[in-house]
């Protein structure tokens, strides 16, 4: 990550491609048949970053993220009349085993005082996969354990 002035064309292009342009290649590829068998949902893997706040150095993360939000609510409407939704998850500070020290930092700073889990991202999946959730499409479905909620942040301790 690095500030927008000091990002090649080159460096806009590769983030815009590996978050972007991938997501539009592949819900091009599976929406035809979704369309033809008049049922389908498709759930793209976006973020707080961008479609809600920012970051000092992610412009070009965060532009490829409301890019796939702004995708995702055009679809919705093209797609709607066949069946489809269509849905992004916005995960906040999630610990995987490629999070930096100060992600998980950054995460006890939430409400929930503590990062979240992959696996609490795959239910929101799951969930917005399943019939359950036929009546939700073009939505951005915050799992940040309401960490965009506030404006001032302090580490919460879950003793008192």
């Amino acid at each position: 990550s690095q500030p927008l002035h000091e990002t090649s064309e080159e460096g806009w292009h590769y983030g815009i491609d590996i978050n972007l342009t991938s997501c539009f290649l592949v819900t091009r590829a599976v929406l035809p048949g979704m369309m033809e068998r008049g049922y389908g949902r498709i759930v793209q893997m976006s973020s707080v970053t961008g479609p809600l706040v920012g970051i000092h150095g992610s412009a070009v993360y965060g532009a490829s993220k409301a890019g796939m939000l702004g995708m995702a609510r055009s679809l919705a409407i093209e797609a709607g009349p066949f069946n489809v939704t269509v849905n992004c998850i916005g995960p906040g500070w999630i610990e995987t085993a490629s999070s930096g020290e100060d992600e998980i930092i950054a995460g006890r700073y939430t409400p929930a005082g503590r990062a979240g889990t992959p696996d609490e991202i795959g239910h929101v999946a799951v969930f917005l996969s399943s019939e359950e959730a036929s009546y939700i499409t073009g939505q951005l479905i915050v799992v940040d354990g309401g960490n965009t909620l506030q404006e001032h942040k302090v580490a919460f301790d879950r003793g008192q």
